[in-house]
């Protein structure tokens, strides 16, 4: 497209002769209202032209601006492939941040097990198990033991890197969020989920209480 190289080589004459050959009303004005600056990015996103805006504001030095437009058009795979392409020695450094953009997107157009699916991949198990809480869909308690068994693994995983003393007898540090979601099952009647979460922390003060309540005295 003749207008789209113009404008990313800043003859804004030749786009202008362009623009009018195709009654672009708007973009005439822009380019008239900017004198001899084009803000080339934003003539760029307002044509469509997303990847060749992105890589600009790259090439200018502008790569979290350039991730911002992406996630706030709802373009994730676009801002990931730009991580991917221009910082290929450290492609984790922003994905964090593009994940969440993805989930919280994911989350206000209702693709909740979407949502869930990156929290966790992003290890954001609370936000996760909040969603899954607030939706409780088909397939909920399935997925709510999926963030159960990720956060024990993560867990496993931080206590070898970081190996100590006594580590049975402290309380796993998901604690908070661990009983939460036991808090969830037992509310919604998954009592064996609840007792299993108790069990896994070693919390023997929950899991006989729990018991007691459902009088389930030969498990006591």
């Amino acid at each position: 497209m003749m207008s789209v190289e113009c404008i990313k080589m800043n003859y804004s004459l030749l786009a202008k002769k362009c623009f009018v050959q195709i009654k672009d009303m708007s973009l005439i004005h822009c380019i008239e209202s900017s004198k001899n600056t084009i803000n080339i990015p934003s003539l760029l996103l307002y044509m469509g032209c997303f990847k060749e805006a992105g890589k600009i504001l790259v090439k200018n030095n502008e790569r979290s601006s350039a991730i911002d437009t992406f996630t706030s058009l709802a373009l994730f795979e676009d801002a990931k492939n730009l991580i991917l392409d221009e910082d290929s020695h450290n492609p984790d450094s922003k994905m964090p941040y593009i994940l969440s953009k993805q989930a919280e997107w994911c989350r206000r157009t209702g693709r909740w097990r979407e949502c869930v699916d990156i929290l966790i991949l992003n290890q954001e198990y609370e936000a996760a198990s909040e969603v899954v809480s607030e939706h409780l869909g088909e397939g909920w308690v399935e997925i709510m033991m999926k963030i159960v068994d990720h956060i024990f693994s993560h867990h496993t995983q931080s206590s070898t890197s970081s190996p100590s003393t006594s580590s049975s007898i402290r309380p796993h540090p998901s604690k908070s969020l661990l009983t939460f979601i036991a808090d969830v099952f037992i509310t919604n009647g998954r009592h064996l989920e609840a007792r299993e979460i108790y069990r896994r922390m070693n919390d023997i003060s929950a899991l006989m209480s729990l018991l007691i309540k459902q009088r389930a005295w030969t498990d006591v």
